[in-house]
């Protein structure tokens, strides 16, 4: 899953399939998902998914299974000056 993050876009297929592992408690998928969010991403065929809010969510529901990368996405992003960078 960790592939999707080097894409330059993912399909409608992918993106629900990520989802899916996410809401059944993949960390991995989870993680993934989160920083998606964070970072922004395109779906073929759709607009840019970008969402600060679900990213927070999927990286809190990593970083409570232990995902240390999660754990380092939310400290870096609370300690970011920019007061548009922590939902």
């Amino acid at each position: 899953m960790i592939h999707l993050l080097k894409k330059d876009a993912i399909s409608k297929k992918e993106l629900a399939e990520l989802k899916a592992s996410a809401e059944n408690g993949g960390v991995d998928a989870q993680y993934v998902i989160g920083k998606l969010y964070y970072d922004g991403f395109n779906v073929i065929g759709a607009v840019r998914e970008w969402n600060w809010t679900t990213a927070l969510f999927w990286l809190k529901k990593a970083a409570e299974q232990g995902h240390s990368e999660a754990k380092k996405q939310i400290q870096d992003w609370k300690r970011d000056p920019n007061p548009y960078s922590w939902p």
